[in-house]
């Protein structure tokens, strides 16, 4: 596939990148029996763009049952686990349903997979739930190899004839059915979409509809959600509260420089004083009384800005032997630097 760039091909660093670190740091090889003495290890695996908020303990039995997806939890004839194990991965799901396999339909299915493959066969609801499977990505060594063989085998393949960013995760909900490693979904280790309904572990946010005179909540005090908050944030959208802003597209690209400022932090109390959120495009979207909006903008500005900084100042505590500046002064809207992709095309970051 020499004809791609790396713009198409970026995002195979996972298959191809997990493939060679079991290969090449635990000894796994795609000959024989699959076995080293790490089979048993549970591997996690998440995006680049993810912020951990708790630790993945290999017990679950403590989480409430929302933590599942709806249909495996409400309509479900099989016992759930708590525990990965040999065989039984769990992920989050991503909403797109069967689209994996509508996808592979668009080119000719059986040479991607073979004739043999028991992707041909698929249940539509395996296609829907059981495989339709997303970062955070949880198996044991010997899974996670056995599945980055296929799906890095995979990838290329359906990329060929569907060019979307989409073709790497595909891959590996392809590989899973190919492998028939079904897996338990969750609904609830991830927060990424304010505006999302059902799939994501936004319950920890949710008021009491029936307390009208539920005074204002201080969502930006992020630490008292500490226990039940999900585990990661997939911080892949635009967010705002007031006039503090972030996406990943628009993080100053000098920040770790010694003499750059850190991030500016809103006051605590933003959610019951500010009923708007400007973005990055300088559009400005007015909430009223949508708390849902306000809070869930909140938590993630509140999560994210201070995470940068904690980031930017390791980084300089270990390279800036001179000093640095510590100041969390930087604002994108008074600042006015253009970042990143605004560089080369003004119009054309997906803010």
């Amino acid at each position: 596939m020499t004809d791609k760039s790396f713009e198409d091909t970026k995002y195979w660093n996972k298959p191809f990148g997990v493939k060679h670190w079991l290969e090449h740091k635990f000894g796994y090889k795609n000959e024989g029996d699959v076995s080293t003495p790490f089979d048993d290890d549970i591997i996690v695996l998440v995006d680049p763009d993810m912020l951990m908020q708790r630790p993945f303990l290999n017990d679950f039995s403590g989480f409430p049952n929302t933590l599942w997806h709806k249909t495996i939890r409400d309509g479900s004839k099989t016992p759930l686990y708590n525990k990965v194990s040999h065989g039984h991965p769990i992920a989050q799901t991503y909403s797109f349903t069967d689209s994996w396999l509508r996808a592979l339909n668009k080119g000719n299915i059986t040479e991607i997979v073979g004739p043999d493959s028991p992707v041909l066969t698929v249940s539509n609801h395996d296609a829907q739930v059981t495989f339709s499977a997303g970062p955070p990505y949880i198996l044991t060594a010997r899974d996670m190899y056995r599945l980055s063989v296929e799906w890095a085998k995979f990838t290329p393949l359906i990329q060929e004839n569907f060019s979307d960013m989409m073709a790497e995760m595909y891959g590996y909900c392809t590989a899973a059915a190919h492998l028939n490693l079904r897996h338990q979904i969750a609904q609830g280790f991830m927060i990424s979409n304010i505006d999302m309904s059902d799939g994501e572990g936004w319950d920890f946010l949710k008021r009491n509809k029936d307390k009208h005179d539920e005074p204002p909540r201080d969502t930006c005090d992020v630490e008292k959600f500490r226990d039940a908050v999900p585990h990661v944030i997939h911080f892949c959208q635009k967010y705002s509260i007031g006039e503090y802003f972030l996406s990943k597209y628009k993080v100053p690209v000098g920040i770790l420089a010694c003499d750059h400022a850190l991030l500016e932090l809103p006051p605590l109390n933003i959610a019951s004083t500010t009923n708007y959120s400007h973005y990055g495009n300088d559009s400005v979207e007015q909430w009223g009384n949508n708390q849902q909006s306000i809070d869930r903008n909140t938590f993630m500005i509140c999560s994210l800005l201070p995470a940068l900084n904690k980031a930017a100042t390791f980084f300089k505590d270990h390279h800036c032997p001179l000093g640095a500046n510590y100041e969390e002064t930087w604002n994108h809207f008074r600042e006015g630097e253009l970042q990143g992709c605004e560089k080369n095309d003004p119009g054309g970051c997906p803010v």
